[in-house]
């Protein structure tokens, strides 16, 4: 009898034992996900912050693509006209390609003695009340010749000689000393007024009288014909690049850009909204930017929209339903001191909801780091085909999926979908797949799909879905568990589809293709890029034969 009251006893204890034990243990799990989740908006903040300076480089290098189209009018063409210029400019339709940019215009190039001849021939030309500003004698002048479109803001810079302004001037020799595409330091455009004052910068692309030398400084200087140029005002070409993403109210990060490597006031271009004084932002980068032969460096700054996340995130709570948790059991306990494996069978299922949060967590993740490389490969493509097997490359070695391939929507008779570049474990398979993105057998599958209707189309098991039919046997033999099917869309145009396959059943949750469609697009406008960058080069090339072509001789 003595045994049992005593053994009853010590029941009494097991609650309290269990209480202590869960709260203890609650406090100690919640440092984990605290600093899962800090680790997670960190990588979130530097993959929008890459994701922000690779936007801004390709915007960029789409400018000096412009300068390029303008230049082979130059190289083609004696004398370059007002008609012809304004024509060709009319027909690149850059305001509505190229948001952003303030102009296109050509400056040439005028020694003394050639003053008052030129401004005698531009009046001739047209343009009655032509001069040169400032006025003074200077032994070289870049006058702005021509510059589109015509609106009152450009109309008060034509005339303006370029030459005379230090920043300036070291940016046109500049780009003659090394001979290709400069921008500026900052600037304050002759457009401006007093009002909407905005700062400012140019980018300059060489040009030489037809059929020189200018292979190297001397003859450069020597036969300099002028520079075509276009102006920036930085507002609007934020505004162009990136939306009002930074300067809404909402909006989780604060830009600024300065000129130079330096962040002190007077060098400050562009600031995307007034931070509140003395906030103590979580998370800040630097990001330096060398590009066209200068260098600025980007800030980027969470702001609270962003940093609250942080105060509502998952270790809160976890120590409150914890600790609730806690309670509950040992009351549960008290009551019905019997029901111990009901009690470890909660806490079993708690800590197994756990470890999967985490594990959706670390997936996360892996996108985020997984796109941050592809942009990386992005702003230094050159080459469509290697471009594409760069990322399936990273998809595999970084992103850690078992396979990844791209494939190209043909216009045939069939509508095939043309395998392009591929890596992972494949071992033939796309070799004896045979996929249309028409609607018929062969086209209901992911691939197919996702190009006929233009959104993502995934897979969670391979062995269930109906759809994957054709291909299931070949796909299982190799491992293929699911797969996730991305379209390639540009300009409302559908190019085909990146496909990535995983080892595991249901491995692409709702965040995860989120993620991977924002860099499908990002892909999409490379590839886009690179194909009219190409373009041009061609047509380039075909003007200049065209132009040292001797229909008599039959030789260049």
């Amino acid at each position: 009898m003595l045994k049992k009251e005593n053994l009853h006893y010590g029941f009494q204890f097991i609650p309290w034992v269990i209480l202590i034990l869960g709260l203890a243990l609650t406090y100690a799990l919640q440092d984990t996900p605290r600093e899962a989740n800090r680790q997670a908006l960190h990588d979130e903040f530097e993959y929008r912050s890459n994701e922000t300076v690779d936007n801004i480089i390709r915007r960029l290098q789409s400018y000096e693509q412009v300068l390029e189209g303008v230049a082979g009018l130059f190289t083609v063409t004696h004398n370059v006209s007002q008609d012809e210029f304004n024509r060709y400019i009319e027909t690149l339709k850059f305001e509505d390609k190229f948001p952003g940019i303030q102009g296109v215009g050509f400056a040439r190039f005028i020694t003394s003695k050639e003053k008052s001849a030129f401004i005698s021939q531009m009046r001739a030309n047209g343009a009655i009340e032509y001069d040169i500003r400032p006025a003074g004698e200077r032994e070289i002048y870049a006058p702005i010749t021509f510059l589109q479109p015509p609106n009152w803001r450009n109309q008060r810079a034509i005339g303006y000689d370029m030459y005379s302004e230090a920043i300036r001037r070291a940016a046109l020799n500049k780009a003659i000393e090394e001979d290709k595409t400069i921008i500026s330091g900052k600037v304050k455009l002759v457009q401006e007024t007093e009002q909407d004052v905005q700062a400012g910068f140019l980018m300059y692309m060489p040009i030489y009288r037809l059929h020189s030398q200018h292979d190297n400084i001397t003859e450069r200087h020597q036969n300099i014909e002028g520079w075509v140029y276009a102006p920036f005002r930085m507002n609007d070409l934020m505004t162009g690049i990136l939306g009002h993403r930074f300067d809404e109210s909402s909006a989780p990060f604060h830009l600024s850009v300065y000129d130079g490597l330096s962040t002190e006031t007077p060098q400050l271009m562009y600031d995307s909204k007034k931070m509140t004084e003395n906030y103590d932002a979580v998370f800040r980068t630097v990001k330096p930017l060398a590009l066209f032969g200068h260098h600025w460096n980007i800030v980027i700054t969470s702001l609270p929209a962003f940093d609250a996340r942080l105060k509502s995130d998952r270790a809160n709570i976890i120590a409150v339903t914890g600790s609730i948790a806690s309670v509950l059991l040992a009351l549960v306990v008290w009551l019905l001191v019997t029901g111990r494996s009901r009690a470890l069978a909660i806490a079993r299922n708690m800590t197994s909801e756990l470890r999967q949060s985490e594990a959706e967590q670390k997936k996360l993740n892996r996108a985020l780091r997984l796109i941050s490389d592809c942009n990386i490969a992005l702003s230094r493509s050159e080459n469509e085909h290697h471009l594409l097997s760069e990322i399936c490359r990273l998809c595999v070695d970084n992103g850690g999926y078992l396979m990844a391939w791209v494939g190209y929507a043909e216009q045939d008779e069939a509508k095939t979908v043309r395998p392009i570049a591929q890596a992972g474990y494949e071992s033939g398979y796309l070799e004896t797949i045979n996929i249309s993105w028409g609607n018929n057998p062969q086209g209901q599958g992911p691939t197919g799909t996702a190009i006929r209707t233009g959104t993502p189309h995934i897979i969670q098991n391979i062995l269930t879905n109906a759809s994957m039919a054709p291909w299931r046997q070949a796909a299982l033999e190799r491992g293929y568990q699911s797969s996730v099917s991305l379209p390639l869309i540009c300009d409302a145009k559908i190019l085909g589809a990146l496909n990535i396959y995983a080892c595991e059943a249901d491995a692409f949750d709702t965040a995860e293709v989120r993620l991977l469609e924002e860099m499908v697009n990002d892909i999409a406008y490379c590839i886009v890029s690179l194909r009219t960058r190409t373009e041009n080069a061609e047509t380039r090339e075909k003007l200049e034969f065209l132009t040292n072509f001797d229909p008599l001789t039959r030789v260049c």
